[in-house]
């Protein structure tokens, strides 16, 4: 009676075996043809983000939406010209005040250069340098010089630069002793100039010898100013008289007068440029062309002490 139990037993199970078969295939037939439709899914890397699409808005009735162009390349800027005739005073509100070198020159400013001591075996080579520039200088000339080279001093008045006094014999030790020697020593050297060029020459314009405010003379400008004497200092200079200017080169001297001119540049004012015309001047001469250019570049107008009021 076992047998035949367990003999039933095992001919449900296999009958149940081909039932189950033939459903599986029934169904990979199903969903196989599904399966090789779908895309192919790509891999990713590691920590790359996922990107959810946002859903697409339905646009209302009413409105209808314009659709948003990408533009291969960005539109070139519209370039608008940029008017380059500014005078010195806009372009200097511009750069609110400020001027550099190089750039537009300031107006209405005057440089006044000035040689002292002469004549001397140099003064030819100036007063050309000078014509070829198209400039004129102001020459506080000593009278005794003056008395040895008078065609040097007529020379000096026929290229329209200006002769002035600077004394009769720059002898500082006797001329500064009191105001009376110095205005002395002013008349004569006064009227060697008026021998030279007429009596008509304008001679009041003069120089103190080592300038205005020397101590030795300082005390005496009241009275040369009241003698009806015009006298001029400086504010800028090339340095070719001070301590060790023998051994100063001439780029060494127009270094120098770059430096004072473009301070008084920089301030808006006139300058006063001293230099000297003496036998051992021979590095002004050297430099004088390269500084009248480099003033010139400036804006600077060149003109003499003739006509201009005393400060």
């Amino acid at each position: 009676m076992i047998r035949k139990c367990l003999a039933v037993a095992l001919l449900l199970c296999a009958v149940a075996m081909l039932c189950t078969g033939c459903v599986t295939q029934k169904v990979f037939a199903q969903v196989l043809p599904t399966l090789e439709n779908e895309p192919l899914v790509t891999l990713r890397p590691k920590d790359t983000p996922v990107v959810t699409a946002s859903p697409t808005a339905t646009p209302s009735p009413s409105a209808t939406p314009t659709p948003t162009a990408i533009p291969t390349e960005s539109p070139e800027p519209s370039v608008t010209p940029v008017n380059t005739e500014l005078s010195a005073e806009e372009l200097a509100s511009l750069l609110d005040g400020k001027i550099f070198e190089g750039d537009v020159p300031k107006n209405g400013l005057h440089c006044y250069l000035t040689f002292d001591d002469g004549p001397s075996k140099n003064t030819e080579a100036i007063l050309k340098i000078l014509s070829e520039k198209g400039v004129v200088a102001t020459f506080f000339v000593v009278g005794d010089n003056a008395a040895k080279y008078p065609d040097k001093i007529r020379a000096i008045a026929a290229q329209g630069s200006c002769v002035a006094n600077h004394t009769q014999s720059h002898k500082t030790d006797e001329i500064y002793k009191s105001a009376d020697a110095l205005l002395a020593d002013l008349n004569a050297g006064k009227e060697t100039l008026n021998s030279i060029l007429g009596a008509d020459y304008p001679t009041e314009l003069m120089r103190f010898p080592y300038g205005s405010t020397n101590k030795r003379c300082r005390d005496y400008r009241e009275a040369v100013a009241n003698a009806g004497y015009r006298y001029f200092d400086w504010n800028a200079l090339n340095g070719d008289a001070e301590h060790g200017a023998n051994k100063r080169s001439a780029n060494d001297l127009y270094k120098q007068l770059k430096e004072t001119v473009k301070a008084q540049y920089d301030k808006g004012n006139d300058v006063i440029v001293l230099m000297h015309d003496t036998n051992s001047k021979g590095t002004t001469v050297e430099m004088l062309g390269d500084a009248i250019d480099y003033i010139a570049s400036l804006g600077y107008e060149f003109a003499t002490l003739a006509d201009k009021p005393m400060n």
